[in-house]
């Protein structure tokens, strides 16, 4: 939507005549009475120079912020000369302001450090983020969130996050978003980080990023790039590209899932494994006996304690539907054993409804690549229309493992996108042998 300035810039030009035109009168004034060494074209006030240079450089020229810093910069010399424009000279600028204003193309972008000063960045709540699901909703973006995954999120990390949003006070209008989350002693997460487009060019950004890196200081800043930021990034805090981090996307319709379903064993929608074939797991929902287990090999994987998001994500999420690969009771030598320590889990994964056709998995880990199939297919099958469906999920380049899976079941692999994690003191790093789908990008480094 683009916001017509026009009003508010002829009122400010208003203003500013009619202050001049004070000026002049005064000038008259003192004319009439003292002899005629006045000047026949007065001299403008520093005052009104000031406010003039202010408007030729944000209304004429198309600036951008460091051009506009510039001029601005500048404008405080124009006021401290004794430079002076005619009457003539001032009418002209005048009507060039006025012509550019009646242009219809005229926007709020005419003014990139006015439109800053406008802008309050402040805590997000469910109205902001559902402004970002609304922007992030196309076939450029396709971020695929949900109202659902910023509530998991704002429980899970409570006062390890700041979610931020960047507001117009002028409009009310949410025009950014940027989160900031910590992981563990020393890393921080920036996700989420996304500016409307007519407010991109004018400093909002930098206000979000400014506020987040704040919140984030001292920490192994890390975060999910596009090939096209790659380079902003480095300029940003001296970030670099993980050497043997590549994220992938996979994508469409896993069209062989039911011809490898019905080639597999039977499973119901409760136990979904029989107890007397020879894999020494079965794959089961998650509850509370596996859950701390499941904290235990969620560290192992990511090397950093996530059990509130864990909990959150895998048991609470109102569009998820989460699984385990767990040991069978069988596998247990004795009553002992079973009170000592909880059920052994080999893996785990979920995944979630983003859309009415639209499907995401994240995360799913596992400890090789039956485990891994195994938890797919069942996860794939907690949709029966699943061939109908567009899935997404993300997992690392090179990962040979995972694209066997993938194409097994019929995915599309997107060779021509792919995000590169970046960091600013040490690279990430994760066992990328359990590894085989990816969480959260949004927050989450694995």
């Amino acid at each position: 939507m683009i916001y017509p300035a026009t009003e508010k810039k002829k009122q400010v030009i208003h203003d500013i005549d009619w202050e001049y035109q004070i000026e002049i009168n005064k000038q008259a004034e003192l004319k009439k009475k003292k002899s005629s060494t006045m000047p026949t074209q007065p001299a403008i006030p520093p005052k009104f120079q000031m406010k003039l240079a202010l408007i030729i450089a944000r209304t004429i020229l198309p600036l951008d912020e460091e051009k506009g810093r510039t001029a601005i910069a500048k404008e405080q010399n124009i006021a401290d000369t004794s430079y002076t424009l005619s009457c003539d000279q001032k009418s002209s600028i005048i009507h060039e302001i006025m012509s550019n204003l009646n242009n219809q193309n005229a926007t709020y972008n005419n003014w990139p450090v006015a439109k800053k000063k406008l802008i309050l960045v402040r805590k997000a709540d469910d109205s902001d983020f559902e402004k970002l699901i609304q922007w992030t909703n196309n076939p450029v973006d396709d971020w695929a969130l949900t109202l659902a995954d910023f509530q998991v999120w704002r429980k899970s990390f409570a006062e390890r996050a700041s979610f931020l949003a960047a507001v117009d006070q002028k409009t009310l209008q949410t025009v950014g978003f940027c989160a900031g989350v910590k992981h563990g002693r020393d890393m921080g997460f920036i996700g989420m980080y996304y500016v409307l487009g007519e407010y991109r060019g004018c400093g909002v950004g930098n206000l979000l990023w400014k506020n987040v890196t704040e919140y984030l200081r001292g920490r192994n800043l890390c975060l999910a790039s596009v090939p096209s930021m790659i380079a902003k990034y480095r300029d940003r805090n001296s970030f670099k590209c993980s050497e043997n981090q590549r994220i992938k996307i996979a994508c469409g319709l896993p069209k062989n899932f039911h011809h490898i379903w019905n080639m597999e064993r039977s499973f119901d929608s409760t136990n979904h494994q029989n107890e007397d074939d020879d894999r020494i797991f079965k794959i089961a929902k998650i509850d509370e006996k596996t859950i701390n287990e499941i904290f235990k090999y969620d560290f192992s994987v990511c090397g950093v304690e996530r059990k509130a998001w864990c909990r959150n994500w895998l048991m609470n999420h109102r569009h998820g539907r989460s699984l385990v690969a767990v040991e069978k009771s069988s596998q247990r030598s004795n009553e002992n054993e079973k009170k000592k320590a909880g059920p052994k889990i080999f893996g785990f994964g979920q995944i979630r409804e983003v859309g009415r056709d639209v499907l995401k998995i994240g995360p799913l880990y596992a400890d090789d690549v039956d485990v891994a199939r195994q938890l797919l297919i069942n996860l794939l099958a907690q949709f029966p229309d699943v061939d109908r469906k567009d899935v997404h999920t993300s997992f690392a380049a090179n990962d040979q493992k995972t694209e066997k899976i993938l194409n097994e079941l019929g995915f599309e692999i997107l060779s021509d996108y792919f995000e590169i994690l970046m960091y600013t003191k040490r690279d990430v790093n994760f066992d990328r042998t359990k590894m085989f789908f990816f969480a959260d990008s949004e927050v989450n480094f694995v």
